[in-house]
């Protein structure tokens, strides 16, 4: 069965979408657990992590590499999740912590602006004007957290397989709309599609569990075998130090080192 992960900016429906799409596949709907599950594993308030979903300047990265370390928690926790298939899942940047997976279906909700002020106006209670002036803001510092932490537009419409102009069609449409592409052969789950994922998941996790004492890590995973490049292989305790942790964690067949 199939993954779909579904992005948008605020208040254009996508959670109730996400909730309908998921209760019309049968599958799980997942948003906040995944915080919740990568505070439990890493032992951090959901907040925190959160803060690192959202700051756009980089201030955090400058403190100790804060950022990198707990958005690789929210990946590791993101994959294991997405691991299991028959998911949903609805956040603003969950597509681009899962790469090359045929059987995920990336989706982008928009909305007219003003749609979306009428919606903020009438759920928080706020003048128009200023509605409008914090959906534009926040727009903005989405766009600069994908430069950010991506160097590029995580919104744009080619990061996704499908992008739905909820004012144009309508909430319950574009559920069917997703509903029916998600049924498509070409977002079934195959071999290589799963092994895929499951690399991501093995991959995320480890760079999760070596992170805190090498911030500059980076980690790939195929079949269990684990390729790891960090600066700090160029000390033989260092290199020790990482294989012994990391040969040991489950779905881990071999380690290779590099620097």
């Amino acid at each position: 069965m199939s993954v779909v992960i579904i992005s948008g900016e605020s208040h254009c429906r996508r959670e109730e979408i996400s909730r309908e799409v998921a209760e019309a596949l049968g599958y799980v709907c997942i948003s906040r657990e995944v915080l919740a599950e990568a505070s439990r594993r890493y032992g951090l308030p959901e907040e925190k992590l959160e803060e690192a979903l959202k700051d756009s300047s980089g201030f955090l990265d400058r403190l100790s590499n804060t950022r990198s370390r707990h958005l690789a928690y929210f990946q590791a926790a993101l994959t294991a999740a997405l691991n299991k298939d028959n998911v949903v899942y609805h956040g603003e940047a969950g597509h681009m912590f899962v790469s090359e997976v045929s059987h995920v279906l990336g989706v982008r909700l928009m909305a007219d602006l003003e749609e979306r002020v009428a919606i903020k106006t009438e759920k928080e209670g706020m003048p128009e004007k200023k509605a409008r002036e914090l959906l534009l803001k926040e727009s903005e510092q989405r766009k600069k957290w994908f430069l950010s932490v991506f160097g590029l537009d995580g919104m744009d419409s080619g990061q996704f397989d499908l992008v739905i102009n909820v004012t144009q069609i309508g909430p319950e449409r574009a559920v069917n709309i997703i509903v029916e592409t998600t049924r498509d052969v070409k977002f079934q789950p195959i071999t290589y599609s799963v092994k895929a994922m499951q690399d991501q998941e093995l991959a995320s996790r480890v760079r999760a569990a070596l992170i805190d004492a090498y911030p500059d890590v980076t980690v790939n995973a195929r079949n269990g075998e684990i390729s790891i490049k960090t600066k700090a292989l160029k000390k033989k305790e260092k290199s020790t130090s990482i294989r012994d942790q990391v040969q040991g964690m489950e779905g881990v067949s071999y380690v290779e080192l590099g620097s």
